[in-house]
């Protein structure tokens, strides 16, 4: 299942490229990424996602952007790095809330509510 999923990601990210959508190619990169972090294929998935986040950096798609720097911070965290993925997101994260990300900060490296 995951294989087919793989493939249609990737026909998508063809078709993508051609229409020259960057914030499309992006969305098909992470979710390229997305598959091959699910797969254990750490490696692939980094080069894609770090794709996809050069792309959002460069249109200045802040929320997309973040969602692709989480997959990555999830990717260290899955590998036991959680100091990377604490890194990543820096100390203040009063950007993420105004987005409604704070959420997902929290749980990822594993911080109380703040009061």
């Amino acid at each position: 299942m995951i294989l087919n999923g793989l493939k249609l990601y990737e026909e998508a990210l063809r078709v993508r490229e051609k229409t020259g959508n960057e914030r499309d190619i992006a969305e098909s990169l992470n979710n390229i990424g997305f598959i091959y972090s699910n797969q254990g294929q750490v490696k692939k998935a980094l080069e894609y996602q770090l794709k996809a986040l050069r792309i959002m950096e460069k249109i200045k798609d802040n929320r997309v952007w973040l969602f692709c720097l989480n997959n990555v911070a999830l990717i260290y965290q899955s590998q036991g790095d959680k100091n990377k993925s604490k890194r990543i997101f820096g100390p203040d994260t009063r950007g993420l809330e105004r987005i409604g990300l704070q959420r997902w900060y929290r749980f990822l490296i594993k911080q109380p509510r703040e009061s």
